[in-house]
Protein backbone atom coordinates (compact mmCIF):
# COMPACT_ATOMS: atom_id res chain seq x y z
CA UNK A 1 0.00 0.00 0.00
CA UNK A 2 2.86 2.20 0.72
CA UNK A 3 4.58 1.39 -2.89
CA UNK A 4 0.98 2.30 -4.33
CA UNK A 5 0.89 5.61 -2.41
CA UNK A 6 4.03 6.46 -4.76
CA UNK A 7 2.58 5.26 -7.66
CA UNK A 8 2.21 8.56 -10.14
CA UNK A 9 0.34 6.54 -13.18
CA UNK A 10 -3.06 7.23 -14.17
CA UNK A 11 -4.78 4.63 -16.10
CA UNK A 12 -8.10 4.72 -17.65
CA UNK A 13 -9.69 1.10 -18.26
CA UNK A 14 -13.11 1.63 -19.16
CA UNK A 15 -15.08 5.05 -20.24
CA UNK A 16 -19.09 4.76 -20.43
CA UNK A 17 -21.72 7.02 -19.42
CA UNK A 18 -20.45 9.75 -16.97
CA UNK A 19 -20.14 8.05 -13.51
CA UNK A 20 -19.83 4.73 -15.42
CA UNK A 21 -16.24 4.62 -16.17
CA UNK A 22 -13.01 3.26 -14.30
CA UNK A 23 -9.92 5.18 -13.69
CA UNK A 24 -7.23 4.09 -11.62
CA UNK A 25 -4.98 6.61 -9.90
CA UNK A 26 -2.21 4.94 -7.27
CA UNK A 27 -4.21 2.80 -5.39
CA UNK A 28 -7.61 4.35 -6.09
CA UNK A 29 -9.91 3.14 -7.97
CA UNK A 30 -12.47 5.90 -9.21
CA UNK A 31 -15.83 5.83 -11.41
CA UNK A 32 -14.99 9.24 -13.15
CA UNK A 33 -13.12 11.81 -14.30
CA UNK A 34 -14.42 14.17 -11.11
CA UNK A 35 -13.21 12.36 -8.53
CA UNK A 36 -9.75 11.77 -10.61
CA UNK A 37 -9.57 15.39 -10.87
CA UNK A 38 -10.07 15.94 -7.24
CA UNK A 39 -7.51 13.30 -5.91
CA UNK A 40 -5.02 14.98 -8.66
CA UNK A 41 -5.78 18.24 -6.74
CA UNK A 42 -4.32 16.71 -3.32
CA UNK A 43 -0.51 16.46 -5.57
CA UNK A 44 1.86 19.27 -4.99
CA UNK A 45 2.49 21.89 -7.98
CA UNK A 46 5.06 20.19 -10.29
CA UNK A 47 4.21 16.21 -9.84
CA UNK A 48 4.53 14.42 -12.81
CA UNK A 49 1.98 11.70 -13.56
CA UNK A 50 1.50 9.46 -16.84
CA UNK A 51 -1.38 8.26 -18.20
CA UNK A 52 -2.50 5.34 -19.57
CA UNK A 53 -4.96 4.33 -21.86
CA UNK A 54 -4.95 0.12 -21.74
CA UNK A 55 -5.95 -0.40 -25.16
CA UNK A 56 -9.08 1.81 -25.74
CA UNK A 57 -9.91 3.41 -28.40
CA UNK A 58 -8.20 6.87 -29.21
CA UNK A 59 -12.12 8.68 -30.22
CA UNK A 60 -13.44 7.06 -27.18
CA UNK A 61 -10.76 8.79 -24.51
CA UNK A 62 -10.30 11.81 -26.25
CA UNK A 63 -12.58 13.91 -24.24
CA UNK A 64 -11.14 12.31 -20.73
CA UNK A 65 -7.83 12.73 -21.76
CA UNK A 66 -8.37 16.48 -22.96
CA UNK A 67 -10.37 16.65 -19.05
CA UNK A 68 -7.22 16.00 -17.35
CA UNK A 69 -5.07 17.51 -19.36
CA UNK A 70 -6.75 20.75 -18.78
CA UNK A 71 -6.88 20.49 -15.08
CA UNK A 72 -3.58 19.17 -14.69
CA UNK A 73 -2.12 22.25 -16.92
CA UNK A 74 -4.39 24.76 -14.78
CA UNK A 75 -3.28 23.18 -11.42
CA UNK A 76 0.36 22.78 -12.54
CA UNK A 77 0.46 19.60 -12.71
CA UNK A 78 2.36 17.58 -15.54
CA UNK A 79 0.21 14.60 -17.09
CA UNK A 80 2.16 12.89 -20.20
CA UNK A 81 0.44 10.18 -22.20
CA UNK A 82 2.62 6.67 -22.04
CA UNK A 83 3.93 6.16 -25.38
Amino acid sequence: MIDAGDDTRISILRVDEPGDSLVRLAQYQLQSISPLEEKLAQYPRGTAFTLHLEVLDSRITATPVSEISTFADSHGIVVKQAP
